[in-house]
């Protein structure tokens, strides 16, 4: 058996391995989507000397099982109609986790913001850290990758949405003190969240991790590694950080 779970701890989808019809049989939009984000990603331009980058992420999302595509691409929809209708202040994230238990797939967190900005790029790399501590320890082993996926409204006509990808590897080296830094900032917003589900018309549920982030929302832990912008301008890191640390951010189609 292989879990996928959302955000809040208390929510489990377990199928079995062997799926009862053929990949998106049931749906065939929802099977899509991480089609398309998977096409997304491989047109993405690599500056020179990432083209490992870009294999490992494209690998990373080709290995997630056929049986769970269905049910994330359904709820990654969800997310996406829900975060194109924000119109309030700050920033709407939800996110779901799909990781093994057990399984040889690669753990992935993906996030749906109501816009690209500081907070949307904040709330995925805070949560991967700590995902990527959580399983690396739960395992006892580091060396491996762990994938971030957000999903972005398009200011672009014509596409749908834009696509950012993050991946951890190996000892991050972060202190304790920190990623329990992190988990606590988590822990807040998924309070906040709390309240939001409450609301009339909030459109969350208990299976959506939900967070609402103004504009000086608490930088994560660690922040600062580089990452590909929108444009496709990049800070020079060191060949360590480069290990560590690979992000691309791609308008979809």
């Amino acid at each position: 058996m292989v879990s996928v779970l959302g955000a809040r701890p208390s929510e489990t989808i377990s199928v079995a391995r062997a799926p009862l019809h053929a990949a998106g049989h049931d749906a065939q939009e929802p099977y899509l989507m991480l089609r398309m984000i998977m096409e997304d990603v491989a047109e993405t331009p690599v500056p020179e000397g990432r083209d490992a980058d870009l294999l490992l992420i494209l690998a990373a999302l080709d290995g997630l099982p056929v049986e769970h595509r269905t049910e994330l691409g359904r709820t990654l929809i969800r997310f996406m109609k829900s975060a194109a209708q924000h119109t309030k202040p700050g920033t709407l994230t939800h996110s779901r986790t799909a990781i093994p238990a057990p399984g040889d797939f690669t753990p992935l967190r993906f996030v749906v913001a109501s816009r690209l900005s500081e907070e949307a790029r904040d709330a995925l790399m805070i949560r991967l850290q700590v995902l990527h501590h959580d399983y690396s320890t739960a395992i006892g082993d580091w060396e491996h990758c762990t994938l971030g996926v957000m999903l972005t409204p398009s200011t672009v006509p014509g596409r749908l949405w834009d696509t950012s990808t993050t991946a951890l590897w190996g000892n991050q080296g972060q202190p304790l003190e920190m990623i329990e830094r992190a988990r606590a900032i988590i822990n807040d917003a998924a309070s906040r969240a709390a309240s939001l589900d409450a609301l009339p018309g909030s459109g969350t549920g208990p299976d959506v991790e939900s967070t609402l982030t103004a504009d000086s929302a608490a930088r994560p832990p660690g922040s600062g590694t580089p990452s590909l912008g929108a444009a496709g301008r990049e800070p020079k890191p060191t060949d360590q950080q480069r290990r560590k640390h690979r992000s691309r951010d791609r308008p979809a189609r």
